[in-house]
């Protein structure tokens, strides 16, 4: 995160949550594309029912998306749009089994795709845009 101004300092600061961040290879089977390990979600899952705070969870896409990616580019630039929708359809397929797997254990939760609240250039961050996120 990029503090630009010292409101958002204390904008940070006043709030307490619980921030997670998940790799893809916890919830999917990098042997296996497109595998995901829902049990292994599902213990997670359970696990933050128990907090009492608001929870920012973030996960990776594993043998989702890097399947497609390293297929078309990916971090050596894609060489075509097809390569770059498809990984953002395999990143929200992904996304669809963590968020079925919450909303069926009782934790309501709200999708962001990070292409939704970042910009970038050149594979660096220009600008964001979290405003969304936080009145969530």
């Amino acid at each position: 995160m990029i503090i630009q101004k010292e409101h958002d300092i204390k904008s940070i600061l006043m709030k307490q949550l619980l921030a997670l961040k998940i790799g893809g290879s916890v919830i999917t089977d990098k042997a296996v594309a497109y595998k995901a390990k829902k049990q292994a979600i599902r213990r997670i899952v359970k696990a933050l029912k128990q907090s009492s705070l608001p929870i920012l969870l973030s996960h990776g896409v594993g043998s989702f998306a890097h399947t497609s990616a390293k297929k078309y580019g990916g971090k050596n630039g894609y060489t075509d749009t097809w390569g770059i929708a498809k990984v953002a359809f395999d990143a929200q397929a992904i996304n669809a089994i963590v968020m079925e797997i919450l909303l069926e254990e009782g934790l309501p939760a709200v999708s962001f795709s990070p292409r939704s609240f970042f910009l970038s250039k050149q594979g660096e961050e220009s600008k964001h845009f979290f405003q969304p996120i936080e009145e969530v």
